[in-house]
């Protein structure tokens, strides 16, 4: 039970916060999250985590080439994997900008597996 909690901690306090539109940030408009898949791992004793994130989403608008994923500095990407194979991506601070796998258009439907870890984990909960 105790290890449920800190999952839930720590997905709330160091994983995605948000990929819903912001005001800053057109390209985040360009596309609605439908569903999030997450799998978390704890490791207590190493304060670390690891896991894996599904993102399904629809494209807002035609030619949806990259989507915007927030993600917290003190976690890292491993990779990001869409059904055609491993995607490139981009990071500037706090924001992962993933390069899809084609140009969708408007109500295609996105999907990617979005691999992370963090070993800094000073204070979980």
């Amino acid at each position: 039970m105790e290890a449920r909690l800190k999952a839930c901690a720590l997905e709330s306090r160091f994983l995605m916060e948000s990929a819903s539109a912001t005001e800053d940030i057109a390209d985040q408009e360009n596309y609605d999250i439908k569903w999030y898949d997450i799998h978390i791992r704890v490791f207590e004793s190493e304060h670390a985590v690891s896991g894996r994130v599904t993102f399904l989403a629809s494209a807002t608008v035609d030619g949806v080439s990259a989507v915007i994923v927030d993600l917290a500095s003190a976690v890292s990407v491993d990779s990001i994997v869409a059904a055609t194979g491993a995607t490139s991506y981009t990071r500037s601070g706090d924001q992962v900008t993933v390069d899809l796998d084609r140009s969708y258009a408007a109500g295609e439907v996105i999907e990617f597996d979005f691999y992370y870890h963090s070993d800094e984990l000073r204070d979980p909960i």
